[in-house]
């Protein structure tokens, strides 16, 4: 979030300060990327979290933060046009398509994780 807050700041002002720190957060997401064995790119916490009755342990996978990845490297490569960011877009977005992300319902709430498998 904190790449695509600079990003919006670059958009409304211009300081190219802003850009530069966007672009350094993608760059730091094309380093930090994980390729699985079944050539899904991702990006796993490294830490564990409690969330209700489920004990997340690291590595784990979040839908959501993985959506804040897919937004900030589609509007990297729209700015860059890098081919990298394109070939980490495609890989990603493997990560949606098969049994990838679950619902878990509680109470009416719905909460959506992506499954880590090794």
């Amino acid at each position: 979030m904190y790449g695509l807050n600079n990003l919006g700041d670059y958009l409304q002002s211009g300081d190219q300060a802003n850009l530069k720190v966007f672009l350094n957060q993608v760059d730091w997401l094309g380093t930090h990327a994980v390729i699985r064995e079944d050539g899904v790119v991702v990006w796993p916490h490294d830490f564990d979290h409690q969330e209700s009755a489920v004990r997340l342990k690291a590595p784990w996978l979040s839908a959501n933060a993985q959506r804040f990845v897919i937004s900030a490297l589609v509007r990297g490569w729209r700015i860059t046009r890098r081919p990298r960011l394109l070939e980490l877009l495609e890989r990603t977005l493997r990560s949606t398509q098969k049994r990838g992300i679950i619902a878990v319902f509680q109470r009416r709430t719905a909460r959506r994780y992506i499954l880590h498998s090794n």
